[in-house]
C-alpha cells in the first residue's frame, strides 16, 4: 500500500501537539469514523481533500476510502480499495468491522452491502446476501458495538425480557418493560459475581461507551426531560469489570449548552461538547479536567473521537464553524502527554 498522504503538526494550541491527518471526515452522524487500534494507528473513514466521484452527470460526491493513520509518525495509507458512499466502522482492539456500500446512488436494486471484517491486516470482504439482511431486519441477528462481533439474539441468555450484550460474558437486562412515565433500571452482569441494579440515579443509566484505558464502562443518566444551559448537571460513572461504581460527573458550564460525551484518559477527564454558536464555535470543542476546571484544547464541532489505550492520544473528526467557507470536518489528533516537554 503506497502513502496517501503526509500530515502537518498545527500549533493552534500553546500546551499540547494537535496533528491534521489531511482527510476530511463524514458529516454528523458518522459517531464511529476514528478508531485507535493500538498506541501508534488509528482506522478511520477519511476522504482526500481533491478526491471526488460522478456518481451521476453533474453529481460529485467526495470519495470516502478506509485509511490506517499513524500521528506520531505522520504516516498515512488507504487500507481498503473500495469506496464508502455508505457504511458503519466498529473496531475493538485489532479487530475492524466495515459494512458498507459502493453505491453512490443508493437506489435499493445496485445497493450492494457488504462487510469488511477480521485482525486488521488478514480482513476479508462478504457480501451480506438476503437472508442475512431477512435476518437483520427480524432482529434474529444483530452486532455487538463493543465487540464488534455479531450474534444471534435468541442466543442470548434469559437475563430479563430485554438482554443487551457487552463485552463476552457481561450483559445488561431489563426485568420488565416500563409503563407510561415509569423507570425501569437496568441491570448489569458481570463475568463474575452476582448482577448489579443500576439504580444510582432517578433516570434511567445506561452505558454509554467503555474505556480501553481504564478498561471500564461509561456510564450516562438518560434524561426524560433534556435541557442545555451553563448550570445543568449531566451526571455519568466509571463501571469496572467488579461492579464497582465511581463518579465521573463533569463540572457544570458553558459547554453543557451543548450535548456533551465524556471519557477518562491518563492526564484526566476529556469532554467533547456540541455547544455551538449560530456562526461560530461557541463552547464546542474538546477539553480536559486539568485542576478541577475544564479546559478547552481544540475549538469546533466534534463528529467522533476516540481515546488511545494508553490515555495519551486522542483523534476527532471535528469541525471549525470559523472557516471562511462551508465548514467541513477535519480529522486531527492531540498527545494530551505531550504537554511540558
Amino acid at each position: 500500500m503506497a502513502a496517501a498522504g503526509q500530515a502537518t503538526v498545527i500549533t493552534a494550541s500553546p500546551s499540547y501537539e494537535i496533528t491534521d491527518s489531511g482527510l476530511i471526515g463524514r458529516a454528523l452522524g458518522a459517531a464511529t469514523d476514528v478508531r485507535w487500534i493500538d498506541n501508534e494507528r488509528v482506522v478511520l473513514i477519511g476522504a482526500q481533500a481533491d478526491r471526488y466521484v460522478e456518481p451521476e452527470a453533474g453529481r460529485k460526491e467526495r470519495q470516502f476510502r478506509l485509511f490506517i493513520w499513524q500521528p506520531k509518525r505522520r504516516h498515512l495509507v488507504q487500507h481498503l480499495d473500495a469506496d464508502i458512499a455508505m457504511g458503519s466502522l466498529c473496531v475493538f482492539k485489532d479487530y475492524v468491522r466495515l459494512e458498507y456500500s459502493s453505491d453512490y446512488r443508493l437506489s435499493p436494486e445496485s445497493k450492494r452491502v457488504r462487510v469488511f471484517e477480521g485482525t486488521l491486516g488478514y480482513e476479508k470482504v462478504t457480501p451480506i446476501d438476503a437472508a442475512a439482511l431477512e435476518a437483520r431486519r427480524s432482529h434474529a441477528q444483530a452486532v455487538n458495538p463493543y465487540t464488534c462481533k455479531e450474534y444471534d439474539v435468541r442466543a442470548l441468555p434469559k437475563l430479563g425480557v430485554r438482554v443487551s450484550p457487552l463485552l463476552d460474558g457481561e450483559y445488561l437486562s431489563k426485568d420488565r418493560e416500563p409503563t407510561s412515565g415509569e423507570v425501569v433500571h437496568w441491570k448489569f452482569w458481570p463475568r463474575q459475581g452476582n448482577p448489579v441494579l443500576l439504580k444510582i440515579s432517578p433516570e434511567v443509566v445506561g452505558v454509554a461507551g467503555y474505556s480501553r484505558y481504564l478498561d471500564s464502562y461509561i456510564l450516562g443518566e438518560g434524561p426524560r426531560h433534556v435541557v442545555f444551559s451553563d448550570s445543568v448537571v449531566r451526571r455519568s460513572w466509571l463501571l469496572d469489570h467488579a461492579a464497582k461504581i465511581t463518579d465521573f460527573t463533569p463540572p457544570s458550564g458553558p459547554w453543557m449548552r451543548g450535548s456533551t460525551t465524556v471519557t477518562p484518559t491518563k492526564r484526566g477527564m476529556f469532554l467533547t461538547s456540541h455547544a455551538v454558536d449560530v456562526r461560530s464555535n461557541g463552547a464546542a470543542g474538546g477539553y480536559l479536567l486539568t485542576d478541577g476546571r475544564l479546559l478547552r484544547i481544540i475549538a469546533g464541532l466534534p463528529v467522533s473521537f476516540d481515546v488511545s489505550p494508553d490515555g495519551c492520544g486522542v483523534v476527532l473528526s471535528i469541525y471549525d464553524k470559523t472557516e471562511s467557507k462551508v465548514a467541513i470536518p477535519r480529522i486531527k489528533s492531540i498527545d494530551i502527554c505531550s504537554r511540558g516537554r
